[in-house]
């Protein structure tokens, strides 16, 4: 995110409390703020150019507060801005999901393969199984996985029910 791009979300930021479910959570942090959430473990993605914190730093506590945690301290400064995962989805907490979560559930189709897309909200995690998919099913982040249902579509896939997961 740019500058204006990071003011902008601050301004309308929502307290992050979905449990992580993937590697961390991508963070939305100005150039002069790089060196506080390094101290607190976040780490750099520079082929996606953004920070994000691991999930087993989550529950550290922040040294210089009363006992605060991490997760606290980037939700205090208006800094989460979603699930995070680095290798596409395979490092989804898929059991912890499916077992816990309540999906929406749409299917899309292109000459007789058919997806299904479950779609998590309360943990903005997707699955993707069927057609082209593993048998086992992709794993995605909610960013990502507008993203997949968007090249999809363009890909000549139509919906067979349900509505797009934006205008639920």
């Amino acid at each position: 995110m740019k500058t204006h791009e990071i003011k902008t979300f601050r301004k309308t930021y929502k307290q992050y409390i979905k449990p992580c479910v993937f590697d961390g959570y991508k963070l939305a942090v100005l150039f002069d703020e790089k060196d506080s959430v390094k101290q607190h473990g976040a780490r750099w993605d520079g082929d996606a150019e953004h920070w994000w914190m691991p999930k087993n730093k989550l529950t550290d506590e922040v040294q210089d507060s009363n006992s605060a945690l991490v997760i606290d301290w980037l939700n205090a400064n208006h800094m989460i801005v979603g699930q995070y995962c680095r290798y596409g989805g395979d490092n989804a907490d898929a059991g912890y999901i499916i077992q816990n979560g309540t999906p929406k559930v749409y299917s899309i189709m292109k000459n007789n393969n058919v997806i299904d897309i479950a779609w998590y909200p309360e943990y903005d995690a997707v699955k993707f199984s069927g057609g082209e998919q593993s048998s086992s099913g992709a794993w995605k982040t909610i960013e990502k996985g507008r993203e997949f249902w968007d090249s999809l579509i363009q890909g000549g896939y139509n919906r067979m029910h349900g509505t797009h997961p934006e205008n639920v």
